[in-house]
């Protein structure tokens, strides 16, 4: 459809792209939905800076659309193409159920009784609430009341701590616990999928990697996937800041650590229709489409659950520091879509995309399509054009959307992150723009004096420290590093 003189006019020197390829038997409302979501994407790819975009459709458990776009975001600008590996953030949670769901299915666990009764090198901590109520079915479901959100990462491999210690905690994070009574909500938890990890070490007698990839990955044909970064053929993520972000490491690949290439991630997805692949019964992996209890009807065995006009959706998204990912399949009907980035803004790429495909595919269940990326909008702004630049973005969105607001504590957490990875400048611009949004909260002029107190940058630091103390005059640990800064 698309030429690459088209590409290279609509992204500029940033993007080109390296293959598409449609079945020549592809319905008309294919071809239809094919050509409007290939326009979007590409106008979005320019808008948000996303170098590289992998993308297909499913129809009928078969491939029918592949499209690779852009570039790895290097210096070199190496084409995307069907093995360009990228990061899938929390669709690693999926692909450790299906290995969890094998020893389930060769009667290895039980998925009901307590996981405890399957390790020997860790056990949960004491805690308020029954720890034998922790169940294998309930940490596949995030229904077990264990906490810890996100999975730790690392920026230095010799950091990576040993699993059990992990488990433990330390300065990164407390240790993984039950918080919740099991069984009463849904609560989503990295930790619950670091247990599950050690849950398959444990009953497989193998490391996490080598299970996975003997009885998951080489049977499904994914060769060129795994929980560790490869040397070569990655693309490059992308961060807030549109930089090269640093490699991140993780003890807790089961939850964050999968890479994977569009070719095997079809593989993946056409795996999951009934019929399609012979390692796990198809009665088994039917129960990682069923809502598990307590999850609201929202969450199954790794996949997030949804129903649109009777049509029951299945997938997971996926968000490391400077990739973006998403799948969505419909077990029913054998259909399915895949979107894979190298940057932080790619959800604002694809977002638009799924919404179309949900909608095309629940007979317009979804009446409403547009995207509401603002967000994303002022930053790339803010990193683009600086900060004058993207406060008149944020000023004019707003006089159109007096709703419209950015969290104080979300850019604040973002601005620590930048500066936590090696980006000093980019984490002050970050939260001096969060100073600027939201100028009547005193948190975010605390946030912007310590990072400028670390840069060395003295005025810049007691200037947010004395408009700290303007709206929270009983702020004392302001007030003392403004003294140490005045001496």
């Amino acid at each position: 459809m698309k030429h690459i003189k088209t590409f290279l006019l609509l992204l500029a020197l940033f993007c080109t792209s390296e293959s598409f390829s449609q079945k020549s038997n592809a319905s008309p409302e294919l071809k239809t939905f094919a050509a409007k979501i290939e326009k979007d994407i590409l106008v979005k790819m320019k808008e948000f800076k996303t170098p590289a975009v992998a993308m297909a459709i499913i129809e009928n458990g078969e491939l029918a659309y592949i499209n690779t776009v852009g570039n790895s975001g290097n210096k070199e600008k190496s084409i995307t193409t069907t093995h360009t590996i990228f990061n899938v953030g929390s669709i690693s949670k999926t692909i450790t159920a299906w290995g969890v769901l094998k020893l389930v299915d060769q009667g290895k666990i039980d998925l009901d009784a307590p996981v405890g009764n399957y390790l020997k090198r860790w056990s949960l901590p004491n805690s308020n609430f029954d720890s034998t109520k922790v169940t294998t079915r309930r940490l596949l479901s995030h229904t077990a009341g264990i906490n810890l959100r996100s999975i730790p990462s690392y920026i230095s491999k010799s950091d990576v701590p040993e699993l059990v210690n992990e488990l433990k905690g330390g300065a990164k994070h407390p240790a993984v616990s039950v918080v919740l009574e099991p069984g009463s909500a849904w609560k989503y938890s990295g930790g619950g999928y670091i247990i599950l990890q050690l849950l398959i070490e444990e009953v497989s007698g193998k490391p996490f990697d080598s299970y996975m990839q003997s009885e998951i990955l080489a049977p499904l044909g994914m060769n060129s996937s795994g929980f560790e970064r490869p040397a070569k053929d990655a693309a490059n993520p992308i961060n807030l800041n549109l930089k090269i972000a640093p490699t991140e490491y993780f003890t807790g690949k089961s939850g964050a650590g999968f890479y994977i290439t569009i070719n095997d991630f079809i593989k993946f997805v056409i795996a999951n229709f009934p019929g399609k692949q012979k390692i796990i019964s198809d009665k088994t992996i039917s129960m990682a489409y069923q809502a598990a209890p307590g999850s609201n009807n929202s969450y199954g065995f790794g996949y997030f659950l949804e129903n649109v006009s009777g049509v029951g959706f299945a997938g997971h998204d996926g968000a490391n520091t400077g990739w973006r990912a998403l799948f969505k399949i419909i077990p029913e009907k054998g259909d399915g879509i895949i979107f894979l980035t190298n940057s932080s803004y790619g959800s604002a790429v694809y977002d638009n995309a799924v919404c179309e495909w949900i909608k095309w595919k629940s007979k317009d269940g979804i009446k409403d399509c547009n995207s509401h990326n603002e967000f994303d909008q002022v930053l790339v702004d803010l990193y683009s054009n600086g900060l004058k630049s993207a406060m008149a973005l944020y000023k004019d969105m707003k006089t159109k959307q007096p709703d419209l607001s950015f969290s104080e504590g979300y850019l604040s957490f973002l601005g620590y992150d930048l500066y936590d990875k090696g980006f000093p400048e980019d984490a002050l611009a970050l939260l001096e723009l969060n100073t600027s949004i939201n100028s009547a909260d005193a948190n975010a002029f605390d946030s912007l004096g310590e990072i400028a107190t670390r840069l060395g940058k003295k005025q810049k630091a007691i200037s947010a420290y004395e408009q700290v103390l303007k709206l929270d005059p009983n702020n004392t640990k302001a007030r003392e590093n403004l003294a140490k800064l005045m001496k």
